[in-house]
């Protein structure tokens, strides 16, 4: 949510991508890429999601992306309206819980809507939840460019499937660059004390901090954002993790 590092915090950097990015990114995908001509939003009515929801559709106005609709997430009703719509596609804000639900359920009730999850989504219970045959063809945008598209990463993905016994996904991914750019931040701040610095130390070396992770280097500008920050569109064709099917670019 763009409100994270819009409020004037000291120490509070987003390593991933801002909503306000993201969400007309995708847009932009829908419309230009996949051909989308009308879609139907659901959010979770959570700030995330609904943030999500809120940028995309003010983006698809400008593209000529038709938004039909732009729902709370209330499962049975919703996807009754979606099913009534009948639209090209269907674009869910939130997080996975949700989401894969959604997904499991407009494809249980026969609807073939193009499913285009946000990266709340980038998870492999997309697929456990809504089952493999469900999750078939459907897209997903994720912080974290393909596994495979730098030994580094990969290198990473094995180790942490090795150690933990489960997939790597986006929220692992990032939860991990972090934890980098936390503790790179903390032992600048440890050098310029020379010794155990103060919370305004490093609060301080925070501003400051660079740091390169397992996706790529990481910058920040006075409000805190990652001036490096990506995004990429995936579809699901063989469970999950999906193929890579572009970087987002927008304004």
């Amino acid at each position: 949510n763009v409100d994270v590092t819009e409020r004037g915090l000291k120490g509070m950097l987003r390593v991933c991508q801002r909503d306000d990015f993201e969400a007309p990114a995708t847009a932009k995908f829908c419309k230009e890429t996949l051909g989308i001509g009308t879609i139907f939003l659901v959010n979770d009515q959570q700030a995330f999601g609904a943030g999500q929801c809120e940028a995309f559709e003010a983006a698809a106005k400008e593209l000529g992306l038709e938004v039909v609709a732009n729902e709370g997430i209330v499962f049975s009703a919703v996807v009754n309206q979606i099913a009534a719509a009948d639209p090209d596609a269907v674009y869910y804000g939130g997080n996975y819980p949700e989401g894969s639900l959604l997904l499991k359920q407009i494809r249980d009730k026969g609807i073939t809507s193009i499913y285009v999850g946000s990266s709340g989504v980038d998870t492999a219970e997309l697929v456990n939840i809504a089952g493999k045959e469900n999750a078939a063809g459907a897209y997903y945008i994720s912080s974290s460019p393909a596994f495979d598209s730098s030994e580094k990463l990969q290198s990473w993905v094995d180790a942490y499937q090795q150690k933990s016994g489960l997939t790597a996904d986006g929220y692992a991914i990032y939860f991990y660059e972090a934890a980098t750019v936390a503790l790179e931040a903390l032992s600048d701040a440890i050098d310029a004390a020379g010794g155990k610095p103060t919370r305004t130390q490093v609060v301080e070396a925070m501003g400051n901090v660079e740091a390169d992770g397992i996706t790529g280097s990481f910058q920040f500008d006075e409000k805190g954002d990652n001036i490096n920050a990506k995004a990429y569109a995936y579809e699901i064709v063989n469970g999950y993790p999906g193929k890579m099917v572009g970087e987002l670019s927008g304004k």
